[in-house]
């Protein structure tokens, strides 16, 4: 799974890694006594870096936040899907990574920042999406996956089973990986990584959620702290009763078969208003006939002739046109 790891720090000692078991120990000599070995090494220290290059988060207080090391950057090598994948992590820049395919280059020794090792570039995200994939089948983008619930496992939280953290409590227990890791937490990884199925715990969480939920809400209306909106048990009391009292009612009439009782009121409305539907549906038949004979009227009615209305206005100009003549004939 690791091959290598590497840094930009003159004195960092490159690391190599073969097939089978590889161990880390102290450097001690023959003639080394007990208070003359190197037991700080950096054992831990490469644990952190370890999780560092898989995509833990460095906030202000990280070891890669302190002044001699943020300036420089980690390089490790690891197995992705049958192919060797070089990382490179900066310090200062620590929310992307740089990624190379080294397979072709079996003897590969480069440093960080050499051309080979010039990649492609990830955001942190996106490089936990594909070390999820390839190590534990969790989907890349889990957003409309099962994976994408709260409570389900995480490529962060699984690791943390292979890396683990001597500080954070990681060997004390076989199930957990860190001494603040909730029961729920553990629960949903282990079963992952056992191959069971996960989402039982992930549900028997929901449950318990709900259940302390529903148990500080009760406790705090019993204790009247949410005032006017629920009131105090004394109350409410009351109003469950009349509430309790509605039910029993309302089961008898069903029961019974009884009419409810607005019933009547109910149906002489509806008649009402049936009444005066049919009152509209003549009135606007009505309209629609008159609309009908006006319309009829209009395509029937024919334009005067031209010579009529000449002879009509000839007529009635005469006798103002020839007025001597209008006396002699009269």
């Amino acid at each position: 799974m690791i091959n290598s790891i590497r840094s930009t720090i003159p004195t960092f000692k490159n690391l190599m890694f073969s097939a089978g078991l590889n161990i880390l120990l102290a450097d001690v000599t023959a003639s080394s006594t007990r208070k003359q070995t190197r037991n700080s090494a950096g054992k831990t220290s490469l644990v952190e870096i370890l999780h560092f290059l898989l995509g833990s988060e460095a906030d202000k207080n990280s070891l890669f936040k302190k002044p001699e090391i943020v300036a420089h950057a980690f390089t490790g090598v690891f197995i992705l899907d049958g192919r060797s994948v070089a990382v490179t992590r900066n310090c200062d820049e620590d929310r992307r990574v740089l990624i190379a395919d080294v397979t072709d280059i079996p003897e590969w020794s480069g440093h960080v920042g050499e051309e080979t090792c010039r990649g492609t570039e990830l955001s942190l995200d996106a490089w936990k999406g594909r070390l999820g994939k390839a190590w534990f089948d969790i989907p890349a983008d889990s957003t409309s996956s099962r994976f994408a619930t709260p409570h389900s496992p995480t490529f962060r939280s699984l690791i943390g089973y292979f890396a683990r953290r001597r500080k954070s409590g990681g060997f004390s227990s076989v199930e957990r990986q860190n001494d603040n890791q909730q029961p729920w937490d553990w629960q949903v990884n282990v079963s992952h990584l056992l191959g069971l199925e996960w989402e039982v715990s992930r549900k028997f969480q929901e449950l318990r959620t709900r259940k302390k939920a529903t148990a500080t809400l009760k406790k705090a209306i019993k204790e009247g702290e949410f005032g006017e909106l629920f009131g105090t048990t004394k109350d409410i009391r009351p109003e469950l009763a009349r509430t309790e009292e509605r039910i029993e009612k309302l089961k008898t009439q069903v029961e019974n078969f009884t009419v409810h009782e607005r019933y009547r009121e109910l149906a002489e409305r509806a008649a009402q208003l049936k009444e005066a539907i049919s009152e509209s549906a003549l009135e606007l038949a009505a309209l629609d006939e008159t609309i009908r004979h006006l319309e009829n009227a209009a395509r029937a009615e024919e334009a005067p002739a031209y010579a009529s209305v000449a002879s009509l206005y000839e007529a009635a100009l005469t006798p103002f046109l020839h007025p001597a003549g209008s006396r002699a004939a009269a």
